[in-house]
C-alpha cells in the first residue's frame, strides 16, 4: 500500500530542515558577498548649529573652538546603498538645548532620502567645542589712514569718516582688545574731491588687526564712507632780508646761498595764484658778527602764510649759506674735480676722500675785479703735478694755482689724494 501525502510530508523530515537552512544559509551568504557591509568616509560636512538664541538671549555670545563645527561622517551600510550616497546628502547638526560641559555640543546625523536604509552614521569628532563668554559692546572715534598717491600737482586735503564713530559688538574677550578703528581708502591717482569707499580695520594695542568674524558693528547697509579733499601743490621761491647780516673789521659780505631755494607748498589754488614768494625776514640770518662763511639753518615753517601749509611737514629746515670775503680779498670754493691732474699714472685711480672742495683767497687792488670773480675763471688755471708717483697710496701736494687777470693767490694751497690701481 502506498505512503499518503502526509507520510511522504514527514519523511526525512531532518534531512529536509537541514537542507532548507543550508539553502537559506548559503542566501545570505551570496548576499553578502554581493552587497557587504561596508564604511564610508564624508569629509567637510559642516555643522548646522540649532537654537543659539538661547545663548543669545542670555546677552552671552559663543564661538566654536578648534573648528569642531567641521566634521568628519562615517557611515555604515550595504555598499549598493552606499554608492549612492552623495555629500550633499550628509547632514550634521548641534542642539544647543543639548550642550553639556558648559562647552560640549553632539553632534547628530542624518542621511536626508536613505531614513532607515543603513546601518549607522556618526560624526567625527563627536562634539561641538563651543565657548560661551559675556558680550560687550564699546564705541570708538574712526581715524581715516589712506593709501596710495594722489595725482602729481595735487596733495592730500582733509580726510573725514562717515560715520564718524562706530559702535561694535561681540565677546567681551575680544572688544575689550580693541584699541582703534580706522577707516582705510585707497587715494591713488585723485584729482579731485570725492567720497570713497572705505574698509574697516580694528587695531589692538600692539597694532595687530583683530579678525572681526565674531563682532557686529553699526556701519548698515550703505558702508564706511571717506570724503576726501584735496589741494593744489606750487614750488616757490624763498626771498631773504639780509638787511642785518654783520661781518668783522676788513671783511666784507658778498651773498647769500640756499639749498633748497625754494619749496614746495600746498593750499587752496586762490591762494596760491597770489603767492609769489615766502619773504624771511632779517632776523632769521642774525647770527652776530662774521669773519668767514657760515652756515645758518632755519626753520620757515613761522614765514608760511596762515593758510599755506608746506607739502612735505619735514622738510621746514633749509640752509642759508652767507659768504664772506676779506676787503680786497675773495675765497673761492674750487671742486676738486675741476683740478687739472698732469702727468697722472696710467691704470691708477685718483680719489679726494672727503674733500669736495678747495678754497683758494685771491686779492686785489680792484675790488670790482674780485667781486666779478667765479669759479669759471679759474678753468684749467688749477692744477696738481704727479710725476714720479708710482705706487698706490696717499699723498699730499701743492697746488699749482695761474691767478686770473688782476689777481693774486693770497697764500698757497694743497690738496690730499688717494691713488689705487683700477
Amino acid at each position: 500500500m502506498g505512503k499518503s501525502m502526509k507520510d511522504k510530508l514527514i519523511d526525512n523530515l531532518g534531512l529536509k530542515v537541514i537542507a532548507l537552512l543550508f539553502a537559506v544559509v548559503l542566501w545570505l551568504l551570496v548576499v553578502n558577498i554581493n552587497d557587504p557591509i561596508e564604511s564610508r568616509t564624508f569629509s567637510n560636512i559642516k555643522v548646522n548649529v540649532l537654537h543659539e538664541e538661547i545663548i543669545e538671549n542670555q546677552a552671552k555670545t559663543w564661538q566654536v573652538l578648534d573648528n569642531t563645527d567641521s566634521v568628519t561622517v562615517v557611515v555604515r551600510g550595504k555598499r549598493s546603498i552606499l554608492e549612492r550616497m552623495r555629500t550633499e546628502d550628509i547632514s550634521a547638526s548641534a542642539d544647543i538645548k543639548e550642550l553639556m560641559l558648559e562647552n560640549m555640543v553632539p553632534i547628530e546625523v542624518t542621511v536626508r532620502g536613505f531614513e532607515g536604509e543603513y546601518r549607522e552614521a556618526y560624526a567625527s569628532p563627536k562634539n561641538m567645542q563651543i565657548k560661551i563668554e559675556n558680550s560687550k559692546k564699546a564705541e570708538f572715534p574712526i581715524t581715516v589712514v589712506t593709501t596710495g598717491e594722489v595725482q602729481e600737482g595735487y596733495a592730500l586735503g582733509s580726510t573725514e569718516a562717515s560715520p564718524k564713530m562706530i559702535s561694535v559688538a561681540g565677546p567681551q574677550s575680544l572688544v575689550g582688545r580693541i584699541e582703534r578703528a580706522v577707516a582705510r581708502v585707497d587715494v591713488s591717482g585723485l584729482a579731485e574731491d570725492t567720497t570713497l569707499d572705505a574698509t574697516l580695520i580694528l587695531y589692538d594695542a600692539a597694532g595687530n588687526e583683530i579678525n572681526q568674524d565674531l563682532l557686529s558693528n553699526t556701519i548698515g547697509v550703505e558702508g564706511l564712507k571717506v570724503k576726501v579733499s584735496l589741494l593744489k601743490t606750487a614750488l616757490i621761491p624763498l626771498e631773504f632780508d639780509d638787511s642785518k647780516i654783520r661781518v668783522s673789521k676788513g671783511h666784507v659780505y658778498t651773498k647769500l646761498e640756499c639749498e633748497p631755494d625754494s619749496v614746495e607748498v600746498v593750499g587752496e589754488e586762490s591762494d596760491l595764484e597770489n603767492l609769489s614768494s615766502i619773504e624771511i625776514p632779517a632776523g632769521a640770518l642774525d647770527v652776530g658778527e662774521i669773519s668767514e662763511k657760515t652756515e645758518v639753518p632755519v626753520d620757515i615753517t613761522p614765514y608760511l602764510p596762515e593758510e599755506i601749509k608746506l607739502a612735505d611737514e619735514n622738510a621746514n629746515i633749509v640752509v642759508v649759506t652767507i659768504l664772506v670775503d676779506k676787503v680786497n680779498a675773495k675765497i673761492i670754493n674750487l671742486p676738486v674735480e675741476s683740478i687739472v691732474r698732469d702727468n697722472a699714472p696710467e691704470g691708477f685711480k685718483v680719489e679726494y676722500g672727503d674733500t669736495k672742495e678747495i678754497a683758494l683767497a685771491f686779492t686785489s687792488e680792484d675790488q670790482s675785479r674780485l667781486n666779478e670773480l667765479t669759479v669759471d675763471d679759474l678753468k684749467d688755471k688749477v692744477r696738481v703735478d704727479l710725476r714720479g708717483i708710482t705706487q698706490e697710496g696717499t699723498y699730499t701736494l701743492k697746488l699749482q694755482v695761474t691767478p686770473p687777470e688782476g689777481c693774486e693767490l693770497e697764500e698757497e694751497a694743497e690738496v690730499t689724494l688717494t691713488l689705487t690701481k683700477r
